[in-house]
């Protein structure tokens, strides 16, 4: 009985700590490109993306991951490293369309990279 009550109220704590994290980075402002904070700040949404997966919750890590992929600027090969796994993530939630969305900018992302091998097997 008190292992139960020990380990809902770890599991009460954690939720509401995520979810604090998030309602953080939600409201904080988004710096201007190029900046020395935008790094920083990506840092913390990969970081927040990172944990949300570790802890079991990989429909928010996916969600904040495709923010941190529309927010910041990213080079080709980056771009297409993080595209292929948004889609892996999606296809792993069962959500195929988005899926399809994220394989598909990862295709357009890296032609100049010839990177394509594992996207073809994997569609």
């Amino acid at each position: 009985m008190k292992k139960s009550v020990l380990f809902f109220f770890i599991l009460i704590v954690v939720l509401l700590s995520s979810v604090l994290v998030l309602q953080i980075m939600v409201l904080h402002p988004r710096p201007a490109a190029g900046t020395a904070a935008q790094a920083g700040h990506s840092s913390v949404q990969k970081d927040l993306a990172a944990t949300l997966l570790a802890k079991g919750l990989p429909g928010e890590a996916a969600r904040v991951l495709a923010g941190y992929l529309d927010a910041t600027d990213l080079d080709d090969a980056e771009r297409a490293r993080l595209c292929y796994r948004l889609g892996t993530m999606y296809m792993d939630l069962f959500e195929y369309e988005k899926a399809l969305v994220y394989f598909m900018r990862r295709k357009c992302s890296c032609r100049r990279l010839n990177l394509n091998r594992n996207l073809t097997r994997r569609l």
